[in-house]
């Protein structure tokens, strides 16, 4: 996560705000002895990331990027790596001056509940103003996840022309 994780047992682990990032963990047991040199333990990654990528250029008018998601979870059970919640999670990007004209890549992370790793998300986009408006959206009503993986949808999202390279 963003910031530090809080773990109110063995199987719960939960983040700030339900705020994640490309976050891994460990589950199982370690035995602790008097006579320890260490463990070696390997972390797997845990989370599901939605990639957004548009092809066409963010207009000068987009201040923020807003993702508002369903049927994930912010909640981790480290000893199986599924998500435990059904989270709404909220992810708010900052577009800076440099950005406009240019092309837009944004990650969003979740923890999937299915035990084989899978699910589908349902991802609300909007582009906003200076005031907070919304000037652009798209709905993403069956984004297909799984831990480990990446999802990325890419195109066509403010209703422009194709974007300068170097975005």
């Amino acid at each position: 996560g963003t910031q530090e994780a809080t773990i109110s047992s063995p199987t719960k682990v939960t983040f700030t705000n339900n705020r994640l990032s490309d976050t891994f963990a460990y589950g199982g047991n370690v035995t602790i002895t008097d006579n320890d040199a260490g463990h070696n333990l390997t972390l797997r990654r845990a989370v599901a990331c939605f990639r957004l990528k548009t092809t066409d250029a963010i207009p000068d008018t987009v201040r923020q990027m807003k993702f508002y998601y369903l049927q994930g979870s912010s909640t981790l059970d480290p000893t199986t790596l599924r998500g435990t919640a059904n989270s709404k999670q909220t992810e708010i990007f900052m577009i800076s001056n440099d950005q406009h004209g240019r092309v837009g890549q944004w990650d969003i992370f979740t923890f999937p509940k299915a035990t084989d790793g899978t699910g589908k998300l349902v991802v609300q986009v909007q582009a906003l103003d200076k005031d907070g408006n919304v000037v652009y959206e798209k709905l993403f009503s069956d984004a297909e996840i799984e831990r480990g993986y990446r999802t990325t949808y890419s195109g066509n999202f403010f209703g422009g022309t194709t974007a300068a390279q170097g975005g």
